[in-house]
């Protein structure tokens, strides 16, 4: 029976609020799915949050390091470097410490992986706005935003299989940068001939992506053109149906 370690790759910076509630989510989920893969929880943080995640890491069993924030290209890199080093497994997912998968959208990457794909990520994803209660789904970028015609997925939810990690050395960054990694990640498999498989979230209703927009994200909510935005009560129902409330805070 096909039952890949996979590890869920997250980075950390301040908002711990949010990112206990993303670990506490998975952590969830890993026990759920034993019968299907064996998801690894890995972090890694800026040294100011070490006194934050570590205790939390110790009781959820979350694989981490430190590492300065800045740059943010390699403080993801030496992330995945230090979760390879510690943890044999068969792919790596990459996760912000904001983003929630549900528990079908990691049964659609073991059935990818098992089909034998080398890497893959969504067409789409949800971002919830915590203050008003509401969801929007965003199509997803297509295109890289360099000029290059090539399409690709979101960001959150990339999936890089061993055999895919091995061929690039496991290096998914190459320059210092803190912004538009996806963008650059996706630049640099170009580069050696790969690409990442678009799954067509569509055809996958039951299996989603949600990002949690707080009000101190990187990317705010107006940045985004949703393809359709859910008011709060059917949000709240369409979170339910996904098994994804835990992503909205308890009061």
């Amino acid at each position: 029976m096909f039952q890949p370690t996979i590890i869920l790759l997250t980075a950390i910076h301040r908002r711990h609020e949010v990112a206990e509630r993303m670990l506490r989510h998975h952590a969830d989920v890993a026990a759920r799915l034993q019968d299907v893969c064996r998801l690894k929880l890995a972090a890694v943080c800026s040294p100011e949050d070490a006194g934050f995640l570590g205790p939390l890491a110790k009781e959820l069993d979350v694989f981490w390091r430190d590492q300065a924030n800045r740059p943010l290209s390699t403080k993801w890199q030496r992330g995945l470097g230090f979760a390879a080093d510690a943890i044999d497994c068969d792919a790596v997912m990459i996760l912000g410490s904001d983003d929630f998968a549900n528990e079908a959208f990691f049964r659609l990457a073991v059935d990818r992986l098992e089909k034998g794909s080398d890497g893959f990520g969504p067409d789409s994803i949800w971002f919830y706005q915590q203050s008003s209660g509401a969801l929007g789904r965003w199509q997803g970028p297509m295109t890289v935003e360099a000029g290059d015609s090539f399409p690709v997925p979101a960001g959150a939810g990339r999936v890089f299989s061993r055999k895919l990690l091995d061929a690039v050395r496991w290096r998914l960054w190459e320059f210092s940068c803190n912004a538009s990694l996806d963008t650059y990640c996706s630049k640099l498999l170009n580069k050696t001939g790969r690409r990442l498989e678009i799954l067509p979230m569509a055809d996958h209703p039951e299996a989603a992506i949600v990002d949690v927009k707080d009000g101190h994200n990187l990317h705010p909510w107006t940045r985004f053109d949703f393809a359709e935005v859910l008011p709060a009560d059917a949000a709240a129902a369409q979170l339910e149906k996904l098994k994804l409330q835990s992503l909205i805070p308890t009061l």
